[in-house]
Order: structure tokens, then C-alpha cells, then sequence
């Protein structure tokens, strides 16, 4: 399977096609965004915006952008760990550099054959340089990119994308430097079909780790998808402490099980122990943030339309009994209106 795209940080992931990235990057508001980012870091040049603010900026607009998935497909749509497909792709950033467009030239132009590169783009930034290339045989995500680093002799190079879900911005079509379509587009046999994070959740036996039969990686998931997305470079330590802060109310506030279960996002394991040792030291309390995701989850397992309670505020379900779709309890208004309506058909009205 090849890769994902989608029309924002927090859209549902589809198959890219040709088509569709040749939109993405034609699109106004790519062009847009990319021209009002670059704006802004004319600004810094003349003194009239701060580095801190253009940062702010920077962040903020490109959470317009499309987006594309290199690492793998999502065929259900979200880009979670666990539900990864592999591509046989992997990106490689070159950060903080003045002039992408020299560096490419200089660095990697004469070898995209050699290194096997199917992509390369200035980023959104202006002041970065993405390389997508073909994995060589055998290695998994994080080996891959040090393999690159090794090649470009760059020491410094930006181990997070290393996490399967990592999104890529799309850029305009002016900003590419090259392109390979039709090996960007090949199907490719991965071996590591599924390859998330070290720790995403998965038991050394490969078994799932869950809570009440709902497997960790897909509350964490949803966790992300209500917080606005997977933090990006520059907000991962904040972001993992408030998840580790929350998660804990699901794990018993126990620092072991959070080390297996917490997405990695390329911090070490020393760093990612630090991030959850501050956070089980703050007073335990419960999690609403966690309630409203779990309950609605649970309520399915335990039978059609159980009661359940969401964000810790009892809710009883108005579906009881058979299930054949009776009602026997519901809101005024929607009881008055499946007057004469027969048992068996109050349910496709009320769904209709």
C-alpha cells in the first residue's frame, strides 16, 4: 500500500494518488499559507517580527496546510500507530539551515539515484529541507534515517520523524526540487508492515495493551484527535506531559505501565521517563478528558446501548431491553414523535 493524505493536520487519511497531491500542492490555500509564512520571515530579517513570534506564526499557519503521510496508509482513516500500513518510505529532515535550495544543490542533487530519493522539498518554513527516499531493504524507520544521516555526514538530524503517523506539510509546487512520481507512487512490499513506536502500547508478544478491552493505542489516538492533532517539533514535552498526566487515571498511576503504552514521538527513553515521573508526581485525580473518550468505547462491549457515564456525569442510555431497536425511555419531543409508530420500526426512525 502506498501513502496517506489529507486535507489537514486533523483530517481523515485517504490514498494518495497523483491526482490528489498535484491538487493539495495547487491548491490557494497551500499557496497562501506558504506565501503568508514567508512574509513573516522577511519580517524577521528586517527586524519588524520577532524569532519567538515568527515561531508562534509559523506553527499556527501551517496547521492549514494538506497534509501527506510517507511512512504508511491508515486505512481507517486516522492516523494512529497501530493502525499503520507501511509505505517502504521514509523522510528525512535537514532543519535550520539558511538556503535549502544550496544545500540541496550542494548535498544531494548529484545522488538521488544513489540515496534514493523519491522527494525533495523546501519546507513551509523556508528554512528547512525534506527528503523522501526509498528504505533500503531490511531496516526499519529510526535505522533508515540514521542510514541518511550517515550518508549527508549530518549528525544533527531530526530522530522524530522516526514515528509512523508523522505528517508531512504540502508545500506549493514552486518549493519542490524533485520529484520521482512514479516511484513515489510505486506499491512496495514492506517487511515491517506495522512498525509504530517502540512502546506504542504493544506487549514483547506483540499483544496489545488496553483498558477494559479498549487497546491503548486508539485512546491515545482519539486523545490526539480531540487535542488538535500529534504535536509537532516544539510542543512534544508539554503535550506528552498533559497526555502522561491524564493516561495515568487509566493506568493506575503506574509509571511502568505508562512507559509501555506513551508514543515516543523521538524523545529518548530517558527523556520520556522524565516526562512521566513529573507528571505521576502531581495529586492524583480522575481525568474527565479520559471519561469522555474510554465510556462512550466501553458502552459497546458491554452489550447494545449500555448505560455508561461520559466526562463523569451519569447519562442513562434511552435503548434498553431486547435489542430489537425498542425505546423505552427518550427525550420529550422525539417520544411524542414515534407516536404510532410500531416497536419495531422506532429504531430506523429514530436513525433515519
Amino acid at each position: 500500500m502506498s501513502f496517506g493524505i489529507a486535507n489537514s493536520v486533523k483530517g481523515s487519511v485517504k490514498q494518495c494518488t497523483p491526482d490528489l497531491l498535484a491538487q493539495a500542492m495547487d491548491a490557494e490555500v497551500t499557496k497562501g499559507t506558504c506565501a503568508e509564512i514567508e512574509d513573516a520571515l522577511e519580517k524577521v530579517k528586517r527586524g519588524e517580527m520577532s524569532r519567538e513570534d515568527f515561531e508562534t506564526f509559523k506553527g499556527e499557519h501551517k496547521k492549514r496546510l494538506p497534509i501527506i503521510t510517507p511512512h504508511a496508509m491508515f486505512p481507517k482513516g486516522r492516523r494512529c500507530n497501530g493502525d499503520a500500513v507501511a509505505s517502504g518510505l521514509s523522510m528525512y529532515d535537514i532543519d535550520h539551515i539558511s538556503d535549502p535550495r544550496g544545500y540541496y544543490q550542494t548535498m544531494v542533487a548529484d545522488r538521488v539515484a544513489e540515496l534514493g530519493i523519491v522527494l525533495a522539498h523546501v519546507t513551509p518554513s523556508l528554512e528547512g529541507l525534506r527528503l523522501i527516499f526509498v528504505m533500503p531493504q531490511g531496516m526499519t524507520l529510526e535505522e533508515a534515517q540514521l542510514w541518511m544521516s550517515q550518508q549527508l555526514g549530518d549528525a544533527n538530524y531530526d530522530g522524530c520523524v522516526k514515528d509512523m503517523a508523522r505528517s508531512s506539510f504540502v508545500v506549493p509546487r514552486s518549493y519542490v526540487l524533485y520529484m520521482d512520481e512514479e516511484e513515489l507512487f510505486m506499491e512496495r512490499k514492506n517487511d515491517s508492515q506495522v512498525q509504530g513506536d517502540k512502546g506504542q502500547g504493544t506487549k514483547a508478544g506483540g499483544e496489545s495493551l488496553s483498558f477494559k478491552g479498549i487497546p491503548y493505542s486508539e485512546i491515545i489516538a482519539e486523545y490526539w484527535r480531540r487535542m488538535g492533532g500529534e504535536p509537532e517539533e516544539g510542543e512534544r514535552n508539554v503535550k506528552l506531559h498533559k497526555l502522561a498526566a491524564n493516561l495515568r487515571s487509566i493506568c493506575d498511576n503506574r509509571q511502568e505501565v505508562l512507559m509501555q503504552v506513551m508514543p515516543r514521538l523521538g524523545l529518548s527513553e530517558q527523556e520520556l521517563q522524565g516526562i512521566i515521573s513529573s507528571a505521576c508526581k502531581e495529586p492524583a485525580k480522575g481525568s474527565k478528558v479520559m471519561d469522555s473518550i474510554v465510556d462512550p468505547l466501553i458502552s459497546p462491549l458491554k452489550g447494545d446501548f449500555a448505560d455508561g457515564e461520559v466526562a463523569g456525569t451519569a447519562v442513562a442510555s434511552p435503548f434498553k431491553g431486547d435489542g430489537r431497536g425498542s425505546v423505552k425511555r427518550l427525550p420529550l419531543g422525539l417520544k411524542e414523535s414515534l407516536v404510532g409508530v410500531p416497536k419495531p420500526m422506532q429504531m430506523p426512525v429514530l436513525c433515519a
